[in-house]
């Protein structure tokens, strides 16, 4: 029933795709997608369940937990870490900013006064072009008086000459009269000349001081944009040496809260440890030989006390015999207990796993104690073949599996079907990973050729290395050695192994 619920139900995780740079908030969210997972991972089991499935999926989320918590924990103490290197450097930069800040306040006030003078000589020179383009006007409307005056004084001369009948005095006046108004017209066009060569002159000088008071301009923006990103330089880094103080107490309260969370995640995890290790224990026991005996005489003497009242006395003398194996068993138990000990010292000797890889293999061993056939201690001894083969602790507790149930259908010892699958997998170049694999190919070859799991080990012995050598596959050679297993040559498999 477990296993059918936990079927489907995996912890996925891919915590390095978690950025650091992400922050706090980012963790915190990934933190609540682990919660929510363990959450529908739990919920799979009944509440008064109690099984290695439901306590292994527990320890997974809980771990799963752990491993964000910890980045969580070492986001806050880095934070406090950069809150603290940028008030050191604050202290060092605001210096050069007030430096770089008066400076560019004493440039900007004299690129305001040179703005102010240009200003004012672009007025007066715009009010002297105005002025003298109105002297211009005004002169050029008296030239054209001037020589409309002049046109008529020549017409009535002309036509006072052309008449006949005027005097020698009167033609004389006349000729006098238009000789002053040339003169009048010649003076105008001179004076003319001269307001329009003045309007020139004003009009240049107008446009030289626009073209000056362009740069002045662009000098006092760019000073008063340098000073302003200044001023908000200085603010900030002000700002943030005055809040210094709160906010190096903000980051070590989520430093303290972080730690917090990561003892009671680590605190958690211990205490889902040990109520596993316990159940196990008891899975142990009730699974012991003794135990199963003890529980037979139980009920062959509650059968025994329906006969009536008068057969009582049989009841009392079988629960004799049900006491003694009980008391036996927790015997035997703590007996198990101190040979499952020798063989992990033996597993971590080999393999040099300490710490949790340790207790990773010893949850390992146990687990499989507890759902197959097999004891924790025969677990173990599986272990230190893999371990002696050179397995790393990832490796073993992928493997063991497969090989467990190689041993179980097999019928044959489990350490040597470990000792068997770990030499033929080194033989073929496989990896741990492949142990079910090999596993399902010796159970059908000794299931369908005359032979068994012990005899193909035998026979991968001397087969093996040069099959591997050579690029066969473990189904090439097992379907090989079961056709000369039918044909009752096994042992020219030695030979054939060594020619070749």
């Amino acid at each position: 029933m477990a296993n059918e619920r936990m079927e489907g139900l995996t912890l996925e995780m891919k915590l390095d795709s978690v950025g650091v740079s992400e922050g706090l908030k980012g963790l915190k969210r990934e933190l609540g997608v682990v919660n929510s997972e363990m959450k529908a991972n739990l919920s799979a089991f009944d509440k008064s369940d109690r099984s290695m499935q439901k306590y292994q999926t527990r320890l997974d989320g809980l771990n799963t937990k752990l491993t964000v918590q910890k980045k969580m924990y070492n986001q806050a103490k880095q934070e406090l870490e950069d809150l603290n290197t940028s008030y050191k450097n604050a202290g060092t930069e605001i210096k050069k900013v007030e430096t770089q800040l008066s400076k560019l306040t004493d440039e900007h006030k004299k690129n305001d006064q040179a703005l102010k003078k240009s200003n004012d000589e672009i007025k007066k020179s715009n009010d002297g072009l105005k002025k003298a383009r109105m002297q211009q006007k005004v002169v050029n409307d008296e030239k054209t008086k001037a020589k409309q005056k002049l046109d008529q004084l020549r017409q009535a001369e002309m036509q006072l000459r052309n008449s006949g009948k005027a005097t020698t005095d009167q033609i004389k006046k006349a000729s006098n009269a238009t000789k002053q108004q040339r003169q009048v017209h010649q003076n105008l066009v001179e004076q003319y000349k001269k307001e329009r060569a003045t309007v020139k002159q004003l009009s240049d000088t107008h446009k030289r001081l626009k073209g000056e008071n362009d740069k002045v301009k662009q000098s006092y923006k760019q000073s008063s944009a340098e000073l302003k990103n200044t001023q908000n330089q200085h603010k900030k880094l002000n700002k943030e040496i005055q809040d210094y103080t709160k906010n190096q107490a903000e980051a070590t309260k989520k430093i303290n809260n972080e730690k917090a969370s990561l003892n009671n995640l680590e605190k958690a995890i211990e205490k889902t440890s040990n109520e596993m290790k316990l159940f196990n224990k008891e899975q142990a026991l009730a699974n012991s030989h003794f135990t199963k005996t003890a529980d037979k005489f139980d009920k062959l003497s509650d059968s025994y006390s329906r006969f009536g009242m008068g057969l009582q006395s049989v009841g009392r003398n079988m629960s004799m015999y049900v006491t003694t194996p009980i008391v036996g068993a927790l015997g035997y138990a703590s007996k198990l207990g101190v040979e499952f000990d020798d063989s992990m010292r033996k597993v971590q000797a080999t393999s040099g796993a300490s710490g949790k890889q340790l207790d990773q293999l010893k949850a390992k061993a146990r687990e499989m104690g507890a759902t197959t056939k097999f004891s924790a201690t025969d677990s173990a001894e599986a272990l230190n073949y893999m371990a002696l083969a050179g397995w790393k602790t990832n490796d073993m507790v992928k493997g063991l599996p497969g090989i467990m149930n190689l041993a179980a259908a097999s019928g044959e010892d489990l350490a040597q079907v470990s000792d068997i699958v770990t030499d033929g997998l080194t033989a073929f170049g496989l990896k741990a990973k492949d142990s079910g694999r090999f596993a399902d190919v010796l159970a059908a070859a000794s299931a369908n050729a005359n032979t068994n799991v012990l005899g193909m080990g035998e026979a991968f012995k001397y087969a093996a290395p040069v099959a591997g050598a050579l690029g066969y596959t473990i189904e090439d050679t097992s379907i090989a050695i079961g056709l000369m297993s039918n044909a009752g040559m096994e042992d020219m498999l030695e030979h054939t192994a060594m020619c070749a």
